[in-house]
C-alpha cells in the first residue's frame, strides 16, 4: 500500500499484467519493470529509492510533492512494516492508453528526505567555512570560532533540519580540531557527507521511525543486527561470501601527507633562500602499516589529512603537532582500511525470504526489498517478497542491481 499517513492508501499492481499484455500485443519489453515493487535502502550519500506500480486513477489522488508519504509492505507471513518520509520523483506510464486513463499503469519512482537534497536539480545549498587559518597571525582561525568535529557537523546538519530531523550526535569521539573546511555555494548534502567518508562515519536510516537518520561508523559492532541475523536464521536462503584480501584490494601500507605552516615568517616566506624556505618541502608526512590481514599486500596508497603541522625557525616541526600528527594518522588509516574491509567483518551479501526489519548501520550498508516471481509452474517458491542486505560500498549490479547515480530523475 502506498500514500498519505492516516489513510487506507493505494494498492500496488502486479508488473507480470504489463509484462504480459506488452508480449502478447509484441510491444517492446521495458527493462524498468523488473524494478517494480521494489525498494532499495543504501547508507551513506546515497538516498532511498524506489519504484511501484500504480493505477493512474490510484495516482491521481496522491499529492506528488508531499514529502510525508508511506510505503507498507507485507508478506502476509511477518508483521508488514511501514516505511514512512517519502515523495514521489517522477512517474512514467507503461501500459497502452490515454494518459487521463485510469486503468494506465504507472512506474512511479519514489524517494526519500535525503532524495530531495541528493537531487542535483535542486541541491540544497551551503556557503559554510569552518576553521580557516588567518596567516597573518598563526593559530587563529578567520572569524575567531574554534568548531570541533561535532559543532562543524551538527551546524551542517542544522542547515538540512527540515529534511534530516533532529541532529544525532557522532557515535564515537575524533581526534584534533577540524581545519580548513570551506564549502562556499556547493551542496550542504555532499559537504556533510564529503566530511562523514573523511572520517569513517555514514549516514544510516531506519525509514520506520519518526527520526530515520542517524550516524554510523563503519566497521563497529552492532549487536541488534546480529541479534537480527540470529532472529531470521532459518529465512536465510542465499548467502554469498566475499573474500576481501589481495593485492589487488588494498595496499600495505598507507603514507598520510599533511600540509606544513611555517611557525614564522608567514605561509609565503621570501626571506629565507636556504634549504628551510617552505615551498622546498610544503608538507609532513607519515607512513602507517596496514593491519594485519593486508600486511603481506603489496603498493603504498595515500591520504591528505586537515591537519596543518607547524615549524618552527631552524625547520623542525613542533613536537606537539607530530604527536597530534601520528594520532590523525593512524585514525585515518584506520577509517581507510575500515571502508575497504569494513573493519574485521569483510563484505557480504544475503537474501532473506519475506519483509524483514533489516535496516542500515554499522554492519549493513544497503537494504533492497524486491519481489520475485515464479518462473513457471516448477518454481513456485520463488513466488514473493525477499530481503536482500549488503555490506560494502562497492555494489555488485548482479547482486544488487541498482546504480543511483545514474537513475532516471537524479541525473
Amino acid at each position: 500500500m502506498f500514500g498519505f499517513a492516516g489513510t487506507q492508501g493505494v494498492p500496488l499492481q502486479d508488473p507480470r499484467l504489463v509484462r504480459e499484455a506488452r508480449s502478447y500485443y509484441h510491444r517492446d519489453a521495458l527493462p524498468d519493470l523488473d524494478k517494480a515493487n521494489s525498494l532499495y535502502i543504501p547508507s551513506g550519500r546515497w538516498p532511498t529509492v524506489g519504484w511501484i506500480l500504480l493505477k493512474r486513477g490510484d495516482l491521481n489522488t496522491i499529492n506528488p510533492y508531499f514529502t510525508n508519504l508511506q510505503l507498507q509492505l507485507d508478506d502476509l507471513h511477518n508483521p508488514p512494516i511501514t516505511f514512512t518520509g517519502l515523495t514521489i520523483a517522477q512517474s512514467r506510464c507503461v501500459s497502452r492508453g490515454q494518459a487521463a486513463d485510469p486503468e494506465a499503469l504507472y512506474l512511479v519512482q519514489i524517494t526519500d528526505q535525503q532524495g530531495v537534497l541528493y537531487n542535483p536539480w535542486f541541491q540544497f545549498p551551503t556557503v559554510s567555512q569552518y576553521n580557516v587559518q588567518a596567516p597573518a597571525y598563526p593559530g587563529t582561525f578567520y572569524g575567531g570560532v574554534n568548531w570541533t568535529w561535532a559543532s562543524m557537523i551538527a551546524d551542517l546538519w542544522a542547515q538540512m533540519v527540515q529534511f534530516l530531523g533532529p541532529f544525532p550526535g557522532l557515535p564515537q569521539s575524533v581526534t584534533g580540531t577540524p581545519e580548513g573546511f570551506i564549502f562556499p555555494g556547493v551542496s550542504a548534502w555532499e559537504a556533510l557527507n564529503q566530511i562523514m567518508d573523511y572520517l569513517g562515519f555514514a549516514i544510516a536510516e531506519d525509514l520506520t521511525k519518526a527520526n530515520p537518520y542517524t550516524i554510523v561508523a563503519a566497521g563497529a559492532p552492532d549487536g541488534s543486527f546480529t541479534a537480527k541475523q540470529t532472529q531470521f536464521f532459518g529465512d536465510l536462503e542465499d548467502d554469498m561470501e566475499y573474500i576481501d584480501v589481495g593485492s589487488g584490494r588494498a595496499p600495505s601500507s598507507v603514507t598520510v601527507y599533511f600540509h606544513r605552516r611555517n611557525q614564522f615568517y608567514g605561509t609565503e616566506e621570501t626571506v629565507r633562500s636556504d634549504s628551510f624556505q617552505w615551498q622546498l618541502t610544503p608538507l609532513y608526512s607519515l607512513n602507517v602499516p596496514a593491519p594485519a590481514q593486508f600486511a603481506s599486500a603489496a603498493g603504498t596508497g595515500y591520504l591528505w589529512s586537515y591537519f596543518t603541522v607547524r615549524y618552527d625557525v631552524n625547520g623542525l616541526p613542533l613536537a606537539a603537532d607530530v604527536a597530534t600528527a601520528a594520532a590523525i594518522a593512524a585514525q585515518d588509516v584506520t577509517n581507510f582500511y575500515n571502508r575497504i574491509y569494513r573493519s574485521t567483518a569483510g563484505f557480504m551479501s544475503q537474501v532473506y525470504t519475506g519483509v524483514l526489519p533489516f535496516v542500515t548501520g554499522s554492519q549493513v550498508d544497503g537494504v533492497r526489498y524486491y519481489q520475485t516471481y515464479k518462473l513457471g509452474a516448477e518454481d513456485e517458491r520463488r513466488a514473493g517478497w525477499r530481503t536482500q542486505i549488503i555490506r560494502g560500498f562497492v555494489f555488485d549490479e548482479a547482486l544488487f542491481p541498482i546504480n543511483l547515480k545514474g537513475l532516471t530523475g537524479f541525473v
